[in-house]
């Protein structure tokens, strides 16, 4: 905490009087962790807690290491590429399922929905294109 950087006070906030090699977990098994941990802090130094428990024999680490929250850019195009591209087999298929379900009428009935609606889109293209043709200016 930078509030802290200059505290001149007593750092142990009066507890300085606990005896730490006599104070015990009451479960047997984080006890014998603890001593065997401040026994190798005082023989050869620190002792890294992730690595502790492997060095023991045991299952892992007692804590997980933090993800990193960064990721680079063009992993997350590529996440969202990939998501989009998904999205586009589903809809696909569903469009497929949908298709092969209907009857031969219905079929037929889209069919000529869908060239009415292409045959708009080309006048309008084309009446678009007219009247930015014709457009002289603001005089």
């Amino acid at each position: 905490m930078p509030e802290l950087k200059t505290f001149t006070g007593d750092r142990s906030l009066g507890v300085s009087g606990v005896d730490w090699d006599n104070y015990a977990y009451k479960d047997k098994q984080r006890e014998k962790h603890r001593r065997e941990e401040m026994g190798g802090r005082r023989s050869g130094g620190d002792i890294d807690h992730d690595n502790a428990a492997s060095i023991n024999g045991e299952k892992g680490p007692l804590k997980r290491p933090a993800v990193s929250e960064s990721i680079p850019w063009s992993q997350n195009l590529e996440k969202k590429s990939e998501k989009e591209r998904r999205r586009e087999r589903k809809k696909a298929k569903r469009e497929h399922e949908q298709w092969e379900k209907m009857t031969e009428e219905e079929r037929e009935k889209i069919r000529e929905t869908e060239r009415m609606v292409s045959a708009l889109r080309k006048s309008a293209k084309e009446q678009a294109q007219t009247e930015a043709q014709e457009f002289e200016g603001f005089d």
